[in-house]
């Protein structure tokens, strides 16, 4: 059978992107904790662990992740005001209110 071009990149293919990605996820969270911006990590990926992303694909990465611990902060952060909410309530029914002396 003929076909009118030859193969694809790899890079282009959106699904090729997936696997890698699914596979090199905390490889990514790892040097990005480092300090490395996303193009020094896409090239050092390529290099020593021949993973095919673009930049894009570890910003999303890196995005999803600030997303997933913003959450775990806002669940953390509602329970310590639940908490605090709690506390302070029950620190007002308990103090009493000395009764006022008649002299």
């Amino acid at each position: 059978m003929i076909h009118n071009h030859g193969p694809s990149n790899p890079i282009a293919l959106v699904g090729h992107r997936q696997r890698s990605r699914k596979n090199h996820e905390a490889l990514v969270a790892k040097l990005s904790d480092a300090g490395n911006p996303a193009r020094v990590l896409k090239l050092f990926i390529k290099r020593e662990h021949g993973v095919i992303m673009k930049s894009k694909d570890i910003y999303n990465l890196l995005w999803r992740r600030g997303l997933a611990e913003r959450r775990v902060m806002n669940q953390a952060e509602r329970a310590i005001n639940s908490l605090k909410t709690t506390d302070s309530r029950s620190s007002m029914t308990s103090k009493r209110i000395p009764a006022a002396s008649n002299q």
